[in-house]
């Protein structure tokens, strides 16, 4: 009798120590098909980041677009055109009251002209680069205020020089407040909000200069 109790006991040994296996190796392939199937989930889940995503939403979503290849709509375009043409219009007049005026604050308005309206120029220039808008240059009518101007000199040149600074000014003003109420790219907004306080400093300047000339 001794002899099968430990025949069972060797036997009932060796089953759990097969069971204890098969379970391990169970459990292992288990958790490799879970820690596989993790991955493959994650990877699916990944959100590669945008290397332009800083220059689309730097300006908002107007410039996002562009950047794009979407083209800005023509009421930007037409602004960045008009006011590129009128601020070269300033400098070249501004430089020429430097030379032609013979009132000392009409040379030091002049002067005035041409820094203020130099800056703005360049930063509409960088506008308009970055959104692909093509500018006109100053338009054929603004050539003849320069050409009419260009031929006078002393106090004719200064009365003339100030009355077309006044009436200008209230026209660029005017402009610039309607482009403010439209859908224009977000950066010709920024452009308008800083500008036209210059401009309006521009028009009292211009408004009292013209008192004193009468």
């Amino acid at each position: 009798m001794p002899l099968p109790y430990k025949i069972n006991t060797i036997t009932v040994m060796k089953l759990n120590t097969i069971i204890c296996l098969l379970l391990t190796g169970t459990v292992y392939t288990a958790c490799n098909q879970q820690s596989g199937s993790g991955a493959q989930v994650d990877s699916t889940n990944l959100s590669i980041p945008d290397s332009n995503a800083a220059d689309h939403t730097r300006y908002g979503n107007n410039t996002a677009d562009t950047l794009a290849g979407k083209l800005p709509d023509k009421q930007t375009e037409d602004f960045i055109d008009e006011a590129s043409g009128g601020g070269q219009m300033e400098v070249a007049l501004g430089n020429l009251a430097v030379k032609r005026a013979s009132n000392e604050r009409v040379r030091r308005f002049g002067q005035m002209m041409v820094d203020d309206h130099s800056e703005a120029n360049s930063e509409l220039t960088d506008i308009a680069k970055q959104l692909r808008v093509s500018v006109t240059g100053i338009g054929s009518g603004q050539k003849k205020y320069m050409e009419d101007l260009s031929k006078m000199r002393g106090a004719d040149f200064d009365r003339a020089y100030m009355r077309l600074m006044e009436t200008d000014h209230k026209k660029d003003i005017q402009e610039f407040e309607d482009a403010s109420r439209e859908d224009v790219d977000q950066q010709v907004a920024r452009f308008i909000q800083n500008t036209l306080p210059v401009l309006k400093k521009h028009l009292d300047s211009a408004q009292a200069i013209n008192k004193a000339l009468k």
